[in-house]
């Protein structure tokens, strides 16, 4: 791993910053070891009895005889791995310590207190955790310890006298490390900060025996004073960065104007549960104190913040015979993570003194804001805002930092030899009041849309459009993110006067995201509509494009109506036509099914109900549209379906396409579109009088069927409505098709015949065709040369064929064997009992 200047990446406008910053040195270190004399410990153990000093190998299994094998905490779960942990472990509340230990302990703490530079006047606690034993052959991988309770903010280990080689403790951060090898006649003490990777390697003789304190702060620091002249000097540098302008990197280059605001990236990790101010650890206490003031001079918002941060890198693979290779699981020592805890993939850190490829040069990254906290504050809240690289510096770079996941990709195509790094880090962040409004509402588009609401209310439209205006170049972004991030209070186990993020309404289905730009588009419907014409034209417009269909929810129904009494049939028909101008191939078909499966007929009926005498009025010409639209895409994506080739994954699809066909079907009832129904239902019966070998058009009215039997059963009062709809002469053509094919005889035993349909007209298909359609032919032998081979294979795969397929090595070219299995036969059974089980529900709709 390359060691960089941490400083040599950032832009030039940022280095003097970042300098001042890292001159601002931690007064302690990451860990600290010392030893003390045994006489002031006297220990006893239940089960065990007094543990005398040093600990005996006789006392040792004592001890074992009462302990449990170590578990390990890995997400939500407790695991008994031996590979991963191998010691024995005794509860604390077993454990009793005398009491002459206790003014050895508190002044044991206040050592610690100042070597791991924790600020003056922090009340630091510990609490114990647990006795270990390791004997020969036992160890505890790299791990990193969870925060087992709050407050915790590192781990105090006490390792007793006794004899024994190997055994190493080992505790990492970022690129340093402490070593400690125990001690045969003094207590040897250990502490560090939880953030730490650490383990205890393999014991090759003799035994450890442990005690470990949880490491508390109990009560809020006193900041050390960070230095006048220094914070001087960095506000005037901060101002003068945040007031430039930056040069522009291309034409429309849009951080070109002066930065929003300013991020500094912390040297320690800290979980969303121990996100506080009071908790922070070494340079990071002091560094952050003089930011604060850095703020109060400059009239500046800070927030303490937890970041994702993601890096590409260029690589070359390691060839040399002695390169690095693999990783290891990072796990949680002694309990399970807390749920709280910043991400759910802790457990994958990544060993990079065992990568078997070099780094050549960072190529790419971004930094997302998940989680921030402002100073006297305990409220986490969740946000999702995008970082640019001019707004962040660093006194540690994030490769010299322990990711919790990697992703190496090698040279594939056109691509290069890459590697990716994620990383979990926390940060500082600050921006002029006069940013507050931007950079709010790049965090969350909810409150962007309510502040410029309330601002309407209270100061006008001139206001609330200038507001509405500074948005909108960004707003794009922040409307796509929102649901993957969007501020919300995290849980909390403090302050009572925590704002309550609640999504109301009724999305297009019951996936959170979706429901939360739902409720962001039922939140911005009304404020466009307050809008003037000529605001409606740019801003309103503009508020609304990011938008999809899908994120009208029926409780936005009556807004978006509103919209159409208020501003017209063309306003807002070029709403509709951002909306579902450009097809997002990314929308997951779940989301529009759903959509129209529960929102179409309300949002349809909600329109007709405007009427104008005897002319067409704009809600039912909307409605008309609408619904062409939305037949047009769904048709496309069920013919994209007919193309597959497997007819069983073809089947499957076509059964998902119930619901969404009878909603459209019930609309066009509702919009008096007779000539719409019509084509619907035409399309969805017109493979029924087909090969009736064939049994994969039965599902798209087998699906609709089932979908207006299941709306009959919610509601019994709607059999006549789903006659109505034109469903009986489909029923009636369901049931004679199933009819006729179960009136075939069944297959006989020497018929091998196989009726698939493939596309593909070249020499090969055709032979494979005639070889499948043959009621005699069984086994084929096909030399033919690899390229053609695998076209054939192909094919067979691709259609799901009970055709076996392997190449006889022998000769030139090669002989392709072909087969057909019994499958066949089983295949022909399945497709008759279906189509009896299916006639017997049909005729029982009667």
């Amino acid at each position: 791993m390359p060691h960089t200047d941490p400083l040599d990446a950032l832009p030039v406008d940022l280095y003097e910053i970042t300098r001042l910053i890292a001159g601002v040195e931690p007064k302690g270190s990451f860990a600290t070891r010392f030893t003390l004399p045994e006489d002031d410990l006297e220990i006893a153990v239940e089960g065990a009895g007094q543990i005398p000093l040093p600990v005996l190998a006789a006392t040792t299994r004592k001890l074992q005889k009462i302990a449990q094998p170590a578990r390990y905490g890995l997400k939500d779960q407790t695991l008994l791995d031996p590979t991963v942990r191998d010691t024995w472990e005794i509860p604390g509340d077993r454990v009793t310590i005398s009491r002459q230990w206790r003014p050895i302990l508190d002044k044991t703490l206040a050592r610690i207190r100042r070597d791991l530079g924790l600020p003056l006047g922090c009340d630091l606690e510990a609490r114990l955790h647990n006795l270990l034993v390791y004997s020969t052959g036992q160890f505890f991988a790299t791990h990193q310890d969870s925060e087992k309770e709050d407050g915790m903010i590192g781990t105090l280990v006490v390792g007793l006298p006794s004899r024994f080689k190997g055994g190493e403790f080992v505790i990492r951060h970022h690129d340093e490390s402490l070593v400690s090898t125990g001690s045969a006649s003094e207590l040897s003490v250990v502490a560090f900060y939880a953030d730490c990777r650490h383990e205890i390697r393999p014991i090759t003789s003799g035994h450890r025996v442990v005690l470990t304190w949880n490491l508390i702060v109990r009560k809020a620091a006193v900041q050390d004073a960070p230095s006048a002249a220094r914070i001087d000097v960095l506000a005037e540098r901060m101002r003068s960065w945040f007031e430039a302008p930056r040069a522009p990197r291309w034409a429309e280059d849009r951080h070109a104007a002066p930065p929003d605001r300013f991020v500094y990236l912390l040297d320690h990790e800290y979980t969303q549960h121990g996100l506080d101010w009071d908790r922070l650890k070494n340079a990071d206490v002091l560094r952050a104190a003089t930011l604060r003031e850095v703020a109060k001079r400059l009239d500046c918002e800070i927030y303490l913040a937890l970041a994702d941060v993601h890096e590409t890198w260029s690589c070359q693979d390691d060839y040399s015979g002695y390169g690095r290779h693999g990783r290891y699981r990072g796990f949680d020592d002694e309990d399970d993570l807390d749920d709280d805890d910043f991400d759910d993939d802790d457990e994958n850190y990544v060993d990079r003194d065992e990568e078997d490829y070099e780094l050549l040069e960072r190529i790419d990254g971004g930094i997302e804001l998940r989680y921030w906290v402002a100073p006297g504050s305990r409220a986490v809240k969740r946000v999702s805002v995008d970082v640019h690289d001019r707004e962040v510096c660093y006194t540690k770079p994030s490769i010299d930092c322990e990711p919790f996941e990697s992703e190496h990709e090698g040279f594939t195509g056109n691509a290069g030899n890459t590697v990716d790094y994620w990383y979990h880090r926390a940060a500082i962040v600050m921006w002029p009041r006069a940013h507050d409004f931007v950079i709010r509402a790049k965090s969350s588009a909810r409150w962007a849309i309510d502040e410029i609401t309330r601002i309407l209310a209270s100061d006008g439209r001139d206001k609330a459009r200038e507001q509405a205006r500074r948005i909108l170049q960004f707003w794009p972004d922040v409307v796509t993110r929102t649901g993957w991030g969007a501020e919300a209070d995290a849980e909390t186990d403090t302050e009572a006067d925590t704002e309550t993020s609640v999504i109301t309404g009724e999305g297009a289905n019951d996936h959170p995201e979706q429901r939360e730009r739902s409720a962001l588009l039922t939140a911005t419907l009304p404020l466009v509509t307050r809008l003037d014409e000529a605001a409606l034209s740019d801003i309103g417009n503009a508020l609304l494009a990011p938008f999809r269909l899908v994120d009208l929810s029926r409780d936005a129904v009556p807004h978006f109506v509103e919209l159409l009494d208020t501003h017209g049939l063309i306003s807002v028909r070029a709403v509709l036509d951002a909306w579902q101008a450009k097809p997002r191939h990314h929308e997951p078909g779940e989301s529009i099914h759903a959509w129209l499966s529960t929102t179409l007929s309300t949002l349809i009926r909600a329109l007709c109900a405007r009427t104008n005498g005897d002319l067409p009025a704009a809600g039912r010409v909307l409605a008309a549209e609408i619904l062409a639209n939305r037949w047009a895409c769904l048709r496309q994506r069920i013919e994209t379906v007919d193309r597959f080739d497997n007819a069983d994954l073809t089947a499957q699809q076509l059964s998902r396409y119930g619901e969404p066909l009878l909603a459209l079907i019930e609309s066009a009832v509702i919009a008096d579109q007779p000539a719409l129904r019509d084509t619907i239902l035409g399309f969805v019966d017109k493979n029924l009088d087909a090969d009736l070998a064939d049994a994969v058009p039965l599902q798209l009215p087998l699906a609709v069927l089932r979908a207006a039997d299941r709306n009959h059963t919610a509601d019994p009062t709607s059999r006549d409505t789903w006659r109505d709809l034109g469903l009986e002469p489909l029923r009636q053509r369901l049931t004679q098709a199933l009819s006729a094919r179960l009136a075939r005889p069944a297959r006989d035993d020497d018929d091998w015949s196989i009726h698939t349909p493939i596309r593909c007209t070249c020499e090969l298909c055709k032979t494979l065709t005639d070889f499948l359609r043959s009621p005699r032919n069984k086994r084929l032998d096909w030399p033919l040369a690899e390229q053609r081979r695998a076209h054939v294979h192909g094919a067979i795969d691709a259609h799901g064929l009970p055709v076996r397929h392997v190449t006889r090595r022998q000769g030139r070219p090669f002989t392709l064997v072909l087969e057909k299995t019994r499958a066949l036969f089983d295949q022909d059974a399945a497709a008759r009992r279906s189509w009896a089980h299916d006639l017997a529900w049909i005729e029982a709709l009667q």
